[in-house]
């Protein structure tokens, strides 16, 4: 639906992994790009440090299921009240 909506509107769609803790962008597709890969989020903008970690701590590997955990000047150090989030 999405590249439906992209080629007759002349528009662009991405989305954004969960950021409810970060005040800004975190990736996106170059502005030449009308629709990225189905599934990407584009690459990380400049300024931003990412990794993914798998549940025991370690880094995890491609394809790899695992957390998404962001650096940048913008992310919030916690939550009020929840020192477990």
């Amino acid at each position: 639906m999405s590249k439906h909506v992209s080629n007759n509107l002349n528009i662009s769609f991405t989305c954004s992994p969960g950021t409810t803790g970060a005040a800004g962008t975190i990736s996106m597709f170059p502005t030449d790009t009308r629709l990225g890969v189905p599934g990407s989020t584009g690459r990380l903008v400049p300024g931003i440090v990412a990794k993914v970690v798998k549940h025991d701590g370690t880094l995890a590997g491609f394809n790899e299921p695992g957390e998404l955990q962001v650096k940048m000047a913008s992310v919030a150090l916690g939550y009020v009240d929840n020192d477990d989030a």
